[in-house]
């Protein structure tokens, strides 16, 4: 769940500091990271103590190298959250680069019902604190931990919803490097759950034409174009879905190896099987779906739009109740460059009727675990939804450059 390490003894003790919280981070070497706006900041960062409002258990749940997550409840009314307590580079420094991109993609995707929702961050002097919505059935790695090998029909349902979530941060050209089964929240006991998608720690923001390369993810999900130190896109995070795929129907990953070094061989020459013994039982469907997802080319595979309209994750008595407006894989898009913005509305109750009717047309298109239509809510300032014909929500955005620290606000959405 969390893509660092443990942190000292010092954490619980720090969280009651006053934060010393700044909306625009310092300059960072890393490419493609966000920053939040400073009017979602003003939102987001706590201004009293975090123990005024949670008690903080002291063992987390889980580690990372810079980071751990500990559960917290609310004093006033009892409500567990996720406490993600990331440790400073130095003391008193201001958050992290990282740490801000993180608060910025999850407050980017706060109207998005399978991406983990951000509720408050606070700052002391050792460590940024994230306050976030907890997720009770733990991490989707503990179903296969137990040696349970799902249900074909559960797997669809899964991935429909995983598939939904990265579409969101696609349209936001998001890519989040690191789907595996740890980075699945299952909502409740599996399989009568929903999944949130979570750690954003090392997504980025792909700006088109951008040439990013960057070595990260995770060995057995890494696809071949980080191994070759070639450009990242977001057809990257589809080599993982269909690594997802892959190892949620069978119990095992399809290039793994005796050694990294061997696995890494076998993801850069994409030797990918189907061996009867773990697929008799498995679709031809589901076979083809991670076939069009495995290969080398990423230009070749899948878009998380083109798999929602796959026949795999569209069979069963729920497909016919697939929403109609589900964008088609050759449907045109509107250009950015074409989209007119008004100038005089109160942009801000504008976004909060949109966020309404939004998350109305997601309570509806997620009964039964359907897909999604390419629908978003711009969350930052300088963005106008507005709703169109047929109940289809569409974000009107405004691009608004780059910050001094070469830093992108998150105020557009591509369709």
């Amino acid at each position: 769940m969390v893509g660092g390490g443990g942190i000292d003894s010092e954490s619980v003790e720090a969280i009651g500091l006053e934060h010393s919280f700044v909306a625009s981070p310092t300059m960072s070497s890393i490419p493609g990271l966000l920053t939040l706006c400073p009017s979602r900041a003003e939102l987001l960062v706590a201004r009293e103590p975090l123990h005024q409002l949670y008690t903080v258990e002291k063992q987390p749940f889980a580690r990372g190298k810079f980071a751990a997550v500990k559960r917290c409840r609310n004093v006033l009314n009892g409500e567990q959250f996720a406490a993600k307590v990331i440790r400073k580079r130095r003391r008193g420094g201001g958050p992290t680069p990282e740490s801000l991109h993180e608060a910025a993609v999850l407050d980017l995707c706060r109207s998005c019902p399978h991406i983990v929702q951000l509720v408050q961050l606070y700052d002391t002097p050792l460590e940024t604190i994230l306050i976030l919505q907890l997720a009770t059935g733990g991490e989707l790695q503990s179903v296969l931990d137990r040696d349970e090998i799902p249900e074909e029909k559960h797997v669809v349902r899964l991935l429909r919803q995983v598939l939904a979530g990265l579409l969101f941060l696609h349209n936001f050209d998001i890519a989040h490097l690191d789907l595996k089964p740890q980075n699945l929240l299952l909502t409740g006991p599996f399989p009568e759950c929903d999944i949130k998608l979570c750690d954003f720690g090392i997504a980025r923001h792909i700006a088109r034409g951008a040439d990013m390369r960057e070595i990260l993810g995770t060995p057995d999900y890494v696809a071949p174009e980080i191994l070759n130190y070639e450009p990242i896109s977001l057809a990257t995070d589809m080599w993982s879905v269909g690594v997802l795929a892959y190892v949620l129907l069978t119990g095992c990953t399809p290039f793994g190896g005796e050694t990294k070094q061997e696995t890494f061989c076998n993801i850069t020459r994409c030797q990918l099987e189907f061996p009867d013994e773990l697929f008799q039982d498995v679709s031809p469907t589901a076979i083809e779906f991670i076939s069009n997802l495995l290969t080398h080319d990423p230009s070749t595979r899948l878009t998380a739009q083109c798999c929602l309209h796959h026949s795999w994750l569209n069979i069963g008595p729920s497909a016919d109740k697939i929403p109609s407006f589900l964008p088609s894989e050759d449907s045109s898009t509107p250009s950015r460059n074409n989209i007119p913005i008004p100038d005089d509305e109160d942009l801000e109750d504008r976004k909060t009727r949109a966020d309404s009717e939004f998350q109305n047309t997601l309570d509806k298109l997620f009964v039964g675990g359907q897909t999604a239509p390419k629908i978003g809510v711009a969350c930052a300032a300088n963005t106008v939804p507005l709703a169109t014909a047929s109940s289809k929500l569409v974000v009107l955005p405004k691009r608004i450059g780059t910050t001094q620290n070469g830093l992108t606000p998150y105020a557009f959405l591509r369709f």
